[in-house]
């Protein structure tokens, strides 16, 4: 399924009176949409405590005087935490006298277990979908501590959720609301089907309030120095408050089929994982044990900037690949919500008052933190042009660039056998252990992209099959940059100057590439030009137990790869042609002769 990216008008007055309607911009605030379209136009007023969009219409108030039952359905996704939760926030808030609160989470079929067959990957892979079922577990403990229970489903929203409906009740859905078309159709669907309920929509996910920002969304500054600097005065609103015991009622007598849910969790069988893959079990060379959950997220956090007060060599050490401490690694922890950008923006801020002498290093680490802000915004603002082939500026990036796509680039590329040892460390990391240094994302697309010319998309795609830190917004907008179709400079890495500056030693090449654990450091960054008698001697042949690197006149002579470009080679490519904004792709397959 094409992903598609919808952009909402942004207002910065807390009330306004009127909607303009934008054209060729699918507005998702459905009810919004409808009543703009009748005679009598609604006032609506944004909610600041709340971080809530309510459309005041007669039949929508909420009578606190009425004895009705409200049930409110909290459905959760990307937002798996007790603490600064909005959608938690409006159930503790809602003033109904009479009210259960039902938390949701559905294995939605059409993220998990699923393959898209286009690029050859998952939408979620093994250790991501370990990682993410652990947030849920500890979610799901977290929330029976205060009294209140987690109900988990293989079904899709629409299909679970309508069946919580209770005819008797004032039946409120409450979501936080996301950016992208999958996510976007999701919540159409279940619209469509608990047509009867009410529903609350939150914005979430970042540090700024996109209500807050003192621009329009299609104003947004075009680089991310630029955007830092326009909302260097834009205000971050304080955390909400946390949970406490018994403000989420549950249902006092609930259904068989509401107790079952609330017991059921998965196993990773259920994904389509095998028994051989899932006894291999969490690969110990990795950079730290991650492990999903507000607890784990919140214990790594206290860890890395108070117990030892690693925060304040990060911007020194940030780009080391490896030890637990030399950067936050709170990244994975964020993309599934167990940890607000809003705690630790204000954290962080706390500790920097405290100790100014470390603001280098603090504000290195909150603008990490921000640029997920800018990607988030940067996909409201371009919309899907960001998952077309050439990127946001169709007719400028497909003028700069000329994809190829060879099957056999890709797999070597992927599988982490590209003959090249810093790549190919990198890329076992992330295969194994599901995480990959920032720095590192960055080498291994500028060398996929940029060095091999293969079409970005299958990177990215890839990133998000293997990723436990994968979130959409993020992976496709740094892909765009990586591969030279973003609006910045186009950062092209030299993969040799990288290993040696970063892994002088070549120690996290042996971690990740023990076939090269005996190579001296004069081989190692280059081991293809070993002499004969040398391989021999440290127990490596090129070619045969280590690859040799595809062919790159940027790093390699011609002769050197395995792969070569030569006269009549038959290569099977694949090429896309795309519409500019991205929407439709056409795949052609064609056998080329070179002449």
């Amino acid at each position: 399924m094409e992903r598609k990216v919808y952009k909402k008008k942004q207002q910065k007055q807390q009330k306004f009176e009127h909607f303009e309607e934008q054209k060729e911009i699918q507005n998702d605030w459905g009810k919004l949409e409808q009543v703009w379209k009748q005679k009598e136009q609604p006032r609506v007023i944004y909610n600041t405590e709340q971080d809530l969009l309510i459309v005041e219409e007669n039949e929508q108030q909420v009578d606190s005087s009425n004895i009705k039952m409200s049930r409110i359905i909290l459905w959760f996704r990307n937002d798996l935490r007790l603490h600064d939760n909005p959608i938690i926030n409006y159930a503790i808030k809602h003033p109904a006298k009479n009210k259960q609160v039902i938390p949701v989470y559905c294995f939605d079929p059409r993220f998990h277990g699923r393959k898209v067959k286009e690029f050859g990957t998952s939408k979620c892979g093994l250790v991501r979908q370990r990682f993410l079922m652990e947030s849920i577990e500890n979610f799901r403990h977290n929330l029976e501590k205060i009294g209140s229970k987690l109900l988990v489903s293989n079904d899709k929203p629409e299909d679970f959720i309508k069946n919580l409906i209770d005819k008797d009740c004032e039946n409120i859905v409450v979501y936080q609301k996301e950016i992208c078309s999958e996510e976007e159709n999701v919540e159409k669907n279940l619209e469509k089907s608990v047509a009867d309920a009410k529903f609350q929509k939150f914005w979430g996910s970042s540090v700024y309030h996109v209500q807050d920002l003192n621009f329009k969304i299609n104003q947004l500054p075009r680089v991310y120095t630029s955007f830092r600097e326009a909302t260097s005065d834009v205000n971050v609103r304080p955390l909400f408050p946390d949970p406490k015991k018994d403000q989420l009622p549950f249902v006092l007598n609930p259904n068989a089929a509401i107790v079952e849910a609330s017991v059921y969790m998965p196993k990773l069988e259920d994904f389509g994982f095998t028994q051989e893959q899932i006894s291999k079990g969490k690969d110990q060379r990795s950079v730290i044990e991650f492990i999903g959950g507000e607890d784990a997220a919140l214990k790594r956090f206290k860890e890395y900037v108070y117990e030892t007060n690693a925060v304040s060599h990060y911007a020194d050490t940030r780009n080391e690949l490896l030890g637990a401490l030399g950067s936050s690694r709170f990244s994975p922890w964020m993309a599934v919500g167990s940890i607000s950008p809003r705690y630790i923006y204000h954290k962080v801020k706390e500790y920097e008052a405290k100790n100014p002498l470390y603001q280098k290093s603090t504000k290195k680490l909150i603008d990490e933190v921000f640029w997920r802000d800018w990607c988030r915004f940067w996909a409201l603002k371009y919309g899907n042009k960001i998952f077309g082939v050439y990127g946001y500026d169709f007719e400028r990036g497909s003028s700069m660039y000329k994809w190829d796509t060879n099957p056999a680039i890709i797999k070597r590329w992927r599988e982490g056998t590209t003959g090249m040892p810093l790549i190919d460390a990198f890329m076992r990391e992330m295969n194994s252990s599901g995480f990959m240094s920032n720095r590192g994302r960055q080498i291994v697309a500028s060398y996929l992209v940029l060095d091999l010319n293969q079409d970005w998309r299958f990177g990215a795609y890839h990133f998000e099959d293997k990723l436990i830190d994968h979130d959409v917004q993020s992976n496709y907008a740094s892909w765009n940059f990586a591969g030279g179709i973003g609006p910045s400079k186009v950062l092209r890495f030299n993969v040799l100057k990288q290993s040696r500056d970063h892994d002088k030693d070549g120690e996290f090449i042996k971690l990740w590439v023990p076939e090269l654990r005996n190579v001296p450091t004069e081989y190692i960054h280059e081991p293809w030009t070993m002499p004969k008698n040398a391989q021999e001697q440290f127990g490596v042949i090129i070619g045969e137990t280590y690859p040799k690197p595809i062919q790159c006149a940027k790093y390699t002579q011609q002769g050197s790869a395995d792969y070569q470009s030569k006269p009549n080679y038959q290569n099977h490519r694949q090429v896309f042609t795309a519409s500019s904004d991205g929407s439709h792709r056409e795949k052609k397959f064609y056998q080329k002769k070179n002449p």
